[in-house]
């Protein structure tokens, strides 16, 4: 009589098969695992950019912080240039003292970020103009992070300044020096907002216009002056033109000028093509300076 053990385990087919979905499960649970840990990274990363955004504000509310922090290096102007140069710096401190806390510095990560996350690629005042009123001008303070230290690249962290020069006894304007400086957006009392399809409208003093895109559209803003006070009869030309996508693929923010007393100015929108899609911004304001 023949006798037959009962056979027990698993043949090499099935373990394959087993350790093969296995591998298959734990290759998705990882590839989970490293996304939800790269759209933390970014989240970090947005509310710190919006953090220091925010500081920036604050600080440089302070005139005697904006004007040591401009004034670090001695930096001259040459005013009289048609397209004057930017300003770099290499730190900026959250108060006019040498011990304040450090806003940022060039080649460092942002203040409570671990090194190769969020680090500081460049400080610049860049997009430097002339107000219109003597003496005065506009420019954009920009801290640029760099992209690689970031899991997605954001535009740089903007603040709008107006500074006051005083002119070289010598060279006037070719070799000018800041003198006083102060946040742009500060004080958003004195702004007065218009109607954001208002047509045509007349600066009744000299003043900053600033205007707000309506999501990923571009900004033109055409000025001409009166005509005797009135600008029924006046075609405004082209004065700035913002494209509708910047070099991060974001949609613009905002486009601020310095416009005169008595300058009529109106405002459109574009789409990505420069085509016109209308005059209906976000919000148009205006500061009398």
């Amino acid at each position: 009589m023949i006798s037959r053990s009962n056979r027990s385990g698993f043949s090499l087919i099935e373990l394959l098969l087993a350790v093969s979905i296995m591998s298959i499960l734990a290759l998705g649970f990882s590839t989970m695992l490293v996304n939800v840990s790269r759209e933390q990274r970014s989240m970090q990363e947005k509310f710190g950019l919006l953090e220091l955004q925010n500081t920036m504000m604050s600080a440089f509310a302070d005139g005697s912080t904006c004007l040591a922090q401009l004034n670090q290096n001695s930096p001259t102007l040459n005013l009289l240039s048609t397209s004057i140069p930017p300003i770099s710096y290499q730190q900026l401190l959250m108060g006019s003292a040498p011990t304040s806390p450090l806003l940022a510095k060039v080649g460092d990560p942002l203040p409570g970020f671990p090194p190769g996350q969020l680090q500081v690629l460049s400080i610049n005042l860049d997009n430097i103009v002339a107000s219109g009123t003597t003496n005065v001008y506009g420019a954009d303070l920009l801290i640029n992070i760099d992209p690689s230290s970031m899991v997605r690249s954001f535009k740089p962290a903007k603040l709008k300044l107006l500074f006051t020069v005083t002119p070289d006894p010598v060279s006037g304007l070719a070799a000018a020096v800041i003198s006083s400086c102060g946040s742009a957006n500060a004080g958003m009392g004195d702004w007065k907002s218009y109607p954001t399809s208002s047509g045509i409208q007349l600066a009744p003093s000299n003043g900053m216009l600033m205007v707000t895109s309506c999501g990923n559209c571009g900004i033109r803003i055409h000025t001409a002056m009166s005509n005797a006070g009135s600008c029924a009869s006046v075609t405004p030309l082209l004065r700035i033109e913002v494209s509708a996508r910047d070099k991060y693929g974001q949609g613009v923010e905002d486009a601020a000028i310095p416009v005169k007393k008595g300058e009529c100015w109106t405002v459109e929108m574009t789409d990505v093509h420069q085509s016109t899609i209308g005059s209906l911004a976000r919000s148009i304001f205006f500061r009398p300076l």
